[in-house]
């Protein structure tokens, strides 16, 4: 979501609180114009920044202030699967080991999680150098929202918890083999970030 007045971009990272922070952070007419413009919408929901420069130039881009959210990615893949099973209207009561790897795998890209990008991989671009600082852990959010609307001059409202899904604590669905996978898979998240299983 961009803000031409305030000339901030705000990188939406799927199933990392990306549709509350919007909503807390975005005014309404912001929040409104891009939610209702279908070419927006289509282009730029869950799009990287390389996205933004290609819609609106390097230039503009260059302007604006550029943040994002990440979240631990054991926690977001699970988030992940019980949300879109809840989206598909499927009750989820038997989460075993062979529904997860099914789940995690698009049969037809064979890609993992197909629709589900790096968070360091989708907001950075080395010709920008967005501070780190610049992207907030969800484990976090009221705080690190909090400081870098202060460290920006950004007024700062709080988050509400939208979106979420209903499961238990992500570590009772893995076992070593899953959690190696997803390991491997984030694993420029996990350094990135300094996330620990």
């Amino acid at each position: 979501m961009i803000s031409f007045d305030r000339n901030i971009i705000f990188i939406h990272n799927q199933k990392c609180a990306g549709t509350s922070i919007e909503k807390s952070f975005f005014t309404r007419e912001e929040y409104e114009f891009h939610y209702k413009n279908d070419k927006i919408f289509g282009k730029l929901y869950h799009s990287g920044i390389s996205s933004y420069i290609e819609e609106y130039s390097f230039d503009l881009v260059k302007k604006c202030t550029i943040f994002s959210s990440t979240r631990n990615p054991w926690s977001r893949i699970i988030s992940f699967i019980f949300w879109r099973a809840k989206f598909k209207g499927i009750e989820i009561n038997n989460f075993t080991k062979d529904f997860f790897l099914s789940e995690l795998y698009d049969p037809e890209q064979g890609m993992p999680l197909a629709t589900l990008k790096s968070c360091i991989g989708n907001n950075i671009s080395p010709e920008l150098n967005t501070p780190k600082s610049n992207i907030l852990k969800i484990e976090n959010i009221t705080n690190e929202l909090s400081e870098f609307c202060e460290r920006n001059n950004f007024s700062y409202q709080p988050v509400s918890t939208l979106n979420t899904s209903n499961h238990l604590d992500y570590q009772h669905y893995y076992d070593k083999e899953t959690r190696d996978i997803i390991g491997d898979l984030f694993s420029d998240d996990i350094d990135f970030f300094n996330y620990d299983f």
